[in-house]
């Protein structure tokens, strides 16, 4: 599967937030900090478009906090990877 460059600037960020750990949970204020350049609004579709490929699971907000956590998946793992091994493979 590709994906776009954008999208794919999201997903290596939650990867490296959660040290490429599909059990760890990545503040979603941290995507909207670490991407301050982009509308809030398109952040959250880029997470909702990796949601709707499989790529990345989406808590939503609880009561009485400000933030929703984000977790990548193993398929969102694995996709990184096999991209990775491409590009190194093309270098």
């Amino acid at each position: 599967m590709l994906i776009r460059k954008k999208l794919k600037a999201v997903l290596i960020s939650i990867a490296d937030a959660a040290h490429n750990d599909s059990d760890v949970g990545v503040l979603d204020t941290l995507m909207y900090e670490h991407f301050n350049n982009v509308p809030r609004t398109e952040v959250n579709d880029y997470l909702f478009e990796l949601k709707s490929y499989g790529l990345i699971e989406i808590y939503p907000k609880t009561s009485g906090v400000d933030y929703g956590l984000v977790n990548i998946t193993k398929k969102g793992l694995q996709l990184l990877q096999d991209q990775n091994l491409k590009s190194d493979m093309n270098d």
